[in-house]
């Protein structure tokens, strides 16, 4: 099973264990308040007779009711469907820097997590581009080939981490031949590469690299994560509190956007100086990416999830509606305690106000 929004299903329990204490509190209330109205040996005479088992079971309806919408809010997908798709367009290679300098926080939440969340998000523009990833630290490692199911490439974008990579430093050079060796060299489908990473390189020659891949007519778009200016300290590994030194000394990464704009300007790309404000890689997929060529390629057979959410709404409302169905106190045949009490009263009343005929006469 897969979950289009699983941070829904972090909300369960809280809300859950909140709408619980509520309704325990509110029970209580309820309770001092007929202690206040009437003593509790009237209860049985005044009150309706109220019925913990149909309060405990209305509480279970309405926790499942919150349980199943967020369940359903959170997509679950299962069930695998293939389909045959042919993939048009151009071939987009993603390279991404998880390097321990991407684990800085002057880009929230780190850069790599914003390079993730702004891989994503491109993703969902895409219109039929066959899309790869290839993860990069001081080696590079292909993650996903070129596909069009995008479904895959985003699990595999999901898993990617500072462990993603064999080796530790940052080669973008070598990075940029990784994504050559897999492109087709003889191919008339328009090829791309989209860079991420905060330009910090060890000397891999990312400008040879980028003068071969001129040569080869493929494009590389390069996109600057981080502070250009003050940097931030290198996180040992992620969530981790301590920070890497060199030489007794904390060690800092900037952002080189010098070498990044040098880049794509061989290669008649863009350059995105994100840096650590917010950019929307939809936009250039919009003004660069779409609608480059691409003949046709072979059908592929791409995996869908069937988006099952409502079998989950379905239940909650079904709770809903049982629970507005059932009331909280049992239903008795006795006449209302309340009137009976009443008529005494009314009898001696009409007495004393309507006087014996003989009286009159």
């Amino acid at each position: 099973m897969e979950w289009q929004h699983p941070e829904f299903l972090y909300l369960i329990l809280p809300l859950s264990a909140a709408w619980l204490v509520l309704a325990l509190y509110s029970e209580r209330r309820r309770h001092r308040a007929r202690e206040a109205f009437v003593a509790q040996a009237m209860w049985s005479r005044i009150l309706p007779d109220e019925s913990l088992a149909r309060f405990w079971f209305k509480l279970v309806l309405r926790e499942m009711a919150i349980v199943m919408s967020l369940v359903a809010l959170a997509g679950p997908r299962y069930g695998t469907q293939y389909e045959d798709v042919v993939a048009r367009g151009s071939d987009l290679y993603v390279l991404i820097d998880v390097s321990r300098s991407m684990l800085a926080d002057d880009v929230p939440p780190t850069r790599l997590g914003r390079a993730k969340a702004d891989v994503s998000a491109l993703v969902n523009q895409l219109e039929g581009e066959r899309v790869g990833l290839i993860a990069f630290a001081g080696q590079a490692v292909v993650k996903c080939p070129l596909t069009v199911d995008y479904d895959s490439f985003r699990r595999a974008l999901d898993e990617l981490d500072s462990d993603s990579a064999p080796r530790g430093g940052t080669a973008i050079g070598d990075a940029i031949r990784k994504a050559l060796e897999v492109f087709h060299a003889n191919t008339e489908r328009d090829q791309a590469v989209l860079l991420i990473t905060d330009g910090d390189d060890q000397e891999s020659y990312p400008l040879e690299a980028a003068a071969v891949a001129a040569e080869r007519h493929v494009t590389i778009f390069t996109v600057g994560l981080g502070d250009a200016d003050q940097g931030a300290r290198v996180p040992q590994k992620a969530d981790s509190k301590t920070f890497t030194e060199y030489q007794g000394q904390q060690v800092w990464s900037k952002l080189d956007s010098h070498l990044l704009q040098d880049i794509a300007l061989k290669t008649s790309g863009v350059y995105v100086p994100a840096g650590t404000r917010a950019y929307d890689l939809g936009e250039l997929y919009a003004q660069h990416l779409r609608g480059r060529q691409g003949n046709a390629a072979e059908a592929q057979k791409r995996i869908r999830r069937s988006e099952q959410f409502q079998i989950f709404l379905a239940l909650a409302l079904l709770s809903l509606l049982i629970d507005l169905c059932v009331t909280s106190h049992r239903r008795t045949s006795a006449t209302p305690t309340l009137e009976r009490i009443s008529l005494p009263l009314k009898k001696r009343v009409r007495s004393e106000l309507i006087p014996n005929q003989g009286d009159v006469l």
